[in-house]
């Protein structure tokens, strides 16, 4: 994660929440901002304040079907998607599709397509489904804060890794 060119003051509040966030146990949610959405609906306005669910689950752990979609909507390769699964603590799934197009029928249910990574125990049929924004939960990898360079008053170039995390 790279921060674009920001004041001194920009700056201060910036290195506190990095700092914070360094603590063993605190996390963030972050998401691709390239591709915030599935590819044949960019801003959302197509799913609207619609909110899919899990329609069901197979047994290899790589295949679903998503219910409660717009009739037609579609889903293509490489499209993110995310859920919560699990209690004490609720974790947070991040997936991609893999297979080339899914398209959700005339009841707004998908056929099943195939997810990468493997789902995880714990999901579960009826789980809300967040296409827009979908998020792994993640923490900052130790030591890899780099706060920039200074000059006349703006800091460009602080950056941090990060990885996610199932904690």
């Amino acid at each position: 994660m790279t921060l674009g060119k920001m004041s001194y003051a920009e700056i201060a509040r910036a290195e506190v929440y990095i700092a914070a966030l360094q603590h063993p146990g605190r996390g963030f949610m972050a998401y691709d901002r390239r591709r915030p959405a599935p590819s044949g609906d960019p801003d959302g306005a197509i799913l609207g304040g619609i909110v899919p669910t899990i329609a069901s689950l197979a047994g290899n752990n790589k295949e679903m079907s998503l219910g409660n979609l717009p009739a037609g909507y579609v889903l293509q390769v490489g499209d993110y998607l995310g859920f919560s699964y699990g209690s004490s603590p609720e974790r947070h799934a991040l997936h991609r599709v893999v297979s080339l197009e899914v398209v959700a029928d005339e009841l707004g249910v998908t056929p099943v397509f195939e997810v990468t990574p493997h789902i995880r125990p714990g999901a579960s049929i009826g789980s809300a489904v967040r296409l827009i924004r979908p998020a792994c939960k993640a923490i900052i990898v130790p030591d890899s804060f780099d706060p920039g360079t200074n000059a006349r008053r703006i800091t460009e170039g602080m950056k941090f890794r990060f990885k996610q995390t199932l904690r």
